[in-house]
């Protein structure tokens, strides 16, 4: 059975951990787009900095 320091302990990893730093890996290819007021090079670099598909404009030439 579990005791309870050990059950914060395993509580405050999940939360440190919840909190990790999220990884993303775009292509440097140029096709703007706005998120948020805000330009981005891509689609991929607007979803990393956390915008969701909805809210990005996807410019048309």
């Amino acid at each position: 059975m579990y005791n309870s320091r050990c059950l914060l302990i395993g509580l405050l990893l999940f939360i440190f951990c919840s909190y990790e730093e999220k990884i993303c890996a775009c292509t440097k290819e140029y096709m703007p787009v706005i998120a948020g007021g805000e330009q981005f090079n891509n689609f991929c670099l607007a979803t990393c900095a956390g915008y969701d598909e909805d809210e990005i404009i996807i410019f048309n030439n």
